[in-house]
């Protein structure tokens, strides 16, 4: 069973980039971590992931079978 377990790689991260991001927007140098190490490595980038508007959401008719998935709710009601 030990052979099976997946062995993690934890990306080191500049701390002051860390501590920059984290004290910019008033979270966990943790979240800010995160968030860097997911692509928002800027705080303008974070700040509109963390805090998304209507126009920064996909078009949800572009998701498979919305539609049908619309009708179907629309006739339950």
């Amino acid at each position: 069973m030990i052979n099976d377990m997946k062995r993690w790689k934890i990306q080191k991260h500049n701390h002051d980039e860390v501590k920059l991001l984290a004290n910019a927007l008033k979270v966990s140098p943790i979240v800010a971590a995160l968030l860097i190490t997911r692509g928002y490595e800027t705080e303008e980038k974070a700040h509109k992931f963390l805090n998304p508007s209507i126009e920064d959401l996909h078009e949800p008719y572009l998701l498979k079978d919305m539609k049908t998935a619309v009708n179907r709710i629309l006739r339950a009601s």
